[in-house]
């Protein structure tokens, strides 16, 4: 019996050993292979190639100059997100670290996800983006001005309803509807609410199940949820913590809570589609080099038009999304802090802008 039990240890610790060593071996592929993830080659505009390590070092300089608290950044290289990655701190009051899975505000480049559904509706023939609004659904709060019968679904795409950004007391025309450029929170919270109406069913989930998990975004919410309040950054002002959103229902305007790697699989995909396409085509001159579309933005640049959309929630979280299409380049950014012109600016002159 002695014997029998002697073979029996001896060959567990044979098979332990080996499950160590497989592990080992394991660990030290992935290591090598985190390595030549590193260094692995990309292009940016104009096609100028580089290597993950010296982007990198290029982002970690320009955090440190500008005392960036955060900052998730990916980039785009024809459908293929090509790097992406978190940096700092999702509070610097107890220096907690963000990693792979901390995501941000995504604030006003909500209203380019929240469009893109808008559009997919349009194409399915449920909306019409030059039908008033009004007949799907009253605006209450402007209900009793005549103008509220005017609005469209593409004037609000094209923030041109008349309505401020945001209402201080009661909510009141700017300009008529339809004659002036008026950046408008306020007209995509009605069309979130024109949606909800016409599909008959909660906005949080109809934008979850025809966007978010369409594309695989599984660090993304409208809503706070377990996922959210686990690996949510905290905004800040300055160096200062300031705090969060905690909605519990979805708010296409500012609403949409992700990091850049979720948000570049969405647009690696989208921006070659006929939808994308069709957001881009050039509905009003809001300046002399400034356009929109439908939700969002487009200037022209030596490596052709570019369109983008930027995001501020407070100064607490700022971020932005631009997209080259005859370079088959894009990029994004989170930050939790109010320096998204910041660093823009140092971005586009490392893109040779």
């Amino acid at each position: 019996m002695l014997k029998i039990i002697t073979i029996l240890i001896t060959a567990l610790l044979v098979l332990t050993n080996c499950k160590n060593k497989s592990t080992a071996f394991e660990q030290t592929n992935n290591s090598l292979q985190n390595e030549l993830d590193v260094f692995k080659p990309f292009y940016l505009l104009g096609h100028r190639e580089l290597n993950s390590n010296d982007f990198d070092h290029f982002i970690r300089q320009m955090l440190d100059s500008l005392a960036v608290p955060a900052l998730s950044i990916a980039i785009i290289n024809g459908s293929d997100v090509v790097f992406h990655k978190n940096y700092g701190y999702k509070n610097l009051n107890d220096s907690t670290a963000v990693d792979t899975n901390t995501i941000f505000e995504a604030a006003s480049i909500s209203k380019a996800f929240f469009t893109y559904a808008v559009m997919i509706l349009k194409d399915n023939g449920e909306i019409e983006l030059d039908k008033p609004l009004y007949e799907y659904l009253p605006f209450e709060a402007i209900a009793d001005d005549p103008r509220s019968k005017e609005i469209t679904a593409r004037m609000v795409l094209t923030h041109r309803t008349g309505l401020p950004n945001w209402r201080t007391g009661q909510l009141k025309f700017d300009a008529d509807p339809g004659t002036k450029h008026t950046y408008s929170g306020e007209a995509f919270e009605y069309l979130g609410s024109v949606v909800e109406k016409i599909k008959k069913k909660n906005l949080n989930a109809l934008l979850d199940s025809m966007l978010i998990k369409k594309f695989a975004m599984n660090h993304s919410s409208f809503v706070e949820n377990e996922m959210t309040r686990k690996h949510m950054s905290t905004g800040h002002e300055g160096q200062v913590p300031t705090g969060r959103n905690h909605s519990t229902e979805a708010h296409p305007a500012f609403g949409l809570m992700t990091n850049a790697e979720d948000f570049a699989k969405f647009l690696s995909m989208a921006y070659t589609t006929p939808i994308f396409k069709e957001m881009c085509v050039k509905q009003v001159n809001v300046d002399s080099s400034q356009s929109v579309g439908l939700g969002l933005f487009s200037r022209e640049t030596s490596f052709g038009p570019k369109f983008y959309h930027s995001g501020n929630n407070g100064n607490r979280f700022t971020g932005r999304f631009e997209v080259y299409p005859d370079e088959k380049f894009g990029f994004v950014f989170f930050t939790n802090s109010g320096k998204e012109e910041y660093i823009i600016e140092e971005f586009w002159k490392y893109l040779g802008l």
